[in-house]
């Protein structure tokens, strides 16, 4: 991992890439422009876009796939290496709890020092991680203030952000929701998928809600699993930056 301190720097944090890892324009000196002129960008709210800020961000992609990570490496290589000393790709699954994420995302061999996150479990001589809580990943980066966060870990959502000691809190959060887990039939058996689901929609936004936010965006997607759950778009605000 990259440490930085990001007093001379503006942090985003995106959680769960896909493919396209969307907030990485961020990074690109003329960020303001480019998010006039392509209205399919992911916006962030007005106040956090003052002209006389010139600080540059700094962008984490974070996501438990190692396909995910490289695949983003290769879509933006051909960015200038100056915009690129300001991209870290982190490969870690975001995990808070024992047994919650699926088998696939374990991958990680041999977590040695005493640093590395205690949730791993053996296989046929082999360790793996399953999951870097988010507060730990904060921790080993030395983040004082993050200004964007945006989620997308495919049901996950309130695993992370009920965990999450909110010692710092965000700027901007956005979400994408999902109403339950989308590939269910990879969910360990031993996970109580109606008590994890309640703690969901409504709940996630009373919750975030509570420690400070006021909910600026609330509208569905087009999402391709449907068939497998409702997504929707949250986006909160820090109260302390709204009108």
């Amino acid at each position: 991992m990259v440490v930085t301190h990001n007093g001379d720097k503006r942090i985003c944090i995106q959680i769960g890439l896909g493919h396209r890892a969307e907030y990485i324009y961020l990074t690109h000196p003329r960020w303001r422009e480019l998010r006039l002129k392509k209205k399919n960008l992911k916006q962030i709210p007005e106040v956090l876009c003052a002209p006389d800020d010139n600080r540059l961000w700094h962008y984490y992609g974070i996501d438990g796939s190692l396909g995910s990570i490289l695949f983003c490496m290769a879509r933006y290589s051909f960015l200038p290496q100056k915009q690129k000393e300001h991209l870290n790709w982190i490969c870690a699954p975001i995990a808070d709890a024992l047994n919650l994420y699926p088998s696939s995302y374990l991958y990680f061999k041999n977590p040695s020092g005493p640093s590395a996150p205690e949730m791993y479990y053996t296989k046929q001589n082999q360790t793996f991680i399953l999951g870097a809580p988010f507060d730990w990943i904060i921790q080993k980066l030395n983040i004082k203030e993050i200004d964007v966060i945006a989620v997308d870990i495919e049901g996950f959502e309130n695993i992370l952000f009920s965990n999450y000691s909110w010692r710092i809190r965000p700027k901007f959060i956005a979400i994408e929701y999902h109403d339950k887990w989308n590939h269910v039939t990879r969910i360990p058996t031993s996970v109580d998928l109606a008590a994890r689901e309640e703690l969901m929609g409504n709940e996630l936004v009373k919750f975030i809600q509570t420690q400070g936010y006021k909910l600026i965006r609330r509208e569905g997607t087009n999402s391709r699993y449907r068939k497998y759950a409702k997504t929707m778009e949250l986006q909160f605000l820090r109260e302390d930056l709204c009108d």
